[in-house]
């Protein structure tokens, strides 16, 4: 069995709208403030577990292990 670990680097520029990491689409994550207005929190891959906050993180580095049984 494999295992993939994915490291992030910060980067500047608007939040993708599509995945870096498969290619697939990302959904909004929206929250309700206290003063009733309604802001993005996070993204969210339709596809895969990659998911973005407000700070923009690209991936760096994709490391691959083998997990003994």
């Amino acid at each position: 069995m494999l295992v993939l670990s994915i490291s992030y680097n910060e980067s500047e520029g608007e939040l993708p709208t599509v995945c870096p990491v498969c290619g697939g689409g990302m959904t909004s994550v929206m929250n309700s403030t206290l003063d009733g207005r309604t802001i993005e929190v996070c993204r969210r891959c339709d596809v895969c577990p990659y998911t973005i906050g407000t700070t923009k993180h690209v991936p760096g580095r994709y490391s691959f292990s083998r997990k003994r049984r």
